[in-house]
């Protein structure tokens, strides 16, 4: 949250940095930003970035690799 102030003093950095360039805005967006957005820019924004070409996918513990391989050629289509 805004409030804390850790992330205020964050904020007034970028602001101080980086002034009215893009980089001097919060990343996650505002408040008043993220209210802003519609449904479906949410899902033109996931369409385009969520690919498989554009994931990284990290897998630990004992499991068999074939098995997990090709269910995850069969979710990725």
């Amino acid at each position: 949250s805004e409030v804390q102030p850790e992330i205020r003093a964050a904020q007034a950095f970028r602001r101080l940095v980086y002034g009215s360039h893009p980089l001097g805005r919060p990343g996650m967006g505002t408040v008043k930003t993220v209210e802003k957005l519609t449904t479906e820019q949410c899902r033109a924004f996931h369409r385009k970035v969520f690919l498989p070409n554009n994931v990284i996918l990290a897998l630990a513990g004992d499991f068999d690799s074939r098995t997990v391989m090709a269910e995850i050629e069969r979710v990725a289509v």
